[in-house]
């Protein structure tokens, strides 16, 4: 473990933490991982408002069609009436809904580019058990839940958004920014 005394307070570090913040470490700049600390509280600072919530000139909406990289982000947001606040349970939430306009498994499966599985396939491969339509559908990353439920929004004609923002991480393509994504029929 990491020891730095601050101001007579004492704090650890775990191994991985001081991994993550050595990755972040300039030479002949940073000198302890302290300096990085300070340099990421600058950024913060002159990146987002006194309530911590990123600056309103961080907002704009993206195009539905062709949004950046999503990895590395959070989301909330709407399918039709249903609220999400995880891009899973958007594509869960999307698939329901198909299900419901749609009327059978087969449909479904038609309709959409997820990979599902009629029954409970629960902890297989990823897949997660809808109970409501009888059929599971596999766990994704960010890129491709958009995909699926735009898809799905597109053939059922149901709006779609999403409010998402990135994580203050290295391969985020941007880092602390909130956009919106909107898709309606």
């Amino acid at each position: 473990m990491y020891e730095g005394r601050i101001m007579n307070t004492q704090i650890e570090l775990s191994k991985s933490l001081y991994d993550r913040i050595a990755r972040h470490a300039v030479p002949f700049i940073d000198k302890s991982p302290l300096d990085v600390i300070e340099r990421w509280a600058d950024y913060f600072d002159q990146n987002t408002s006194l309530l911590g919530t990123p600056t309103a000139a961080s907002t704009s909406k993206l195009n539905p069609l062709n949004p950046p990289d999503l990895l590395f982000t959070i989301c909330r947001g709407s399918f039709g009436m249903d609220e999400f606040r995880k891009w899973n349970e958007m594509v869960r939430i999307a698939h329901i809904h198909a299900f419901k306009k749609l009327g059978s498994f087969e449909a479904v499966r038609a309709a959409t580019s997820a990979r599902i599985a009629n029954g409970d396939k629960k902890g297989v491969d990823g897949f997660r058990f809808i109970a409501e339509v009888g059929f599971s559908v596999q766990g994704t990353d960010a890129n491709h839940a958009w995909q699926y439920a735009l898809k799905l929004a597109q053939f059922t004609k149901t709006p779609l958004k999403v409010t998402l923002e990135w994580r203050h991480h290295v391969k985020a393509v941007l880092p602390g920014e909130t956009h919106d994504i909107i898709w309606n029929p």
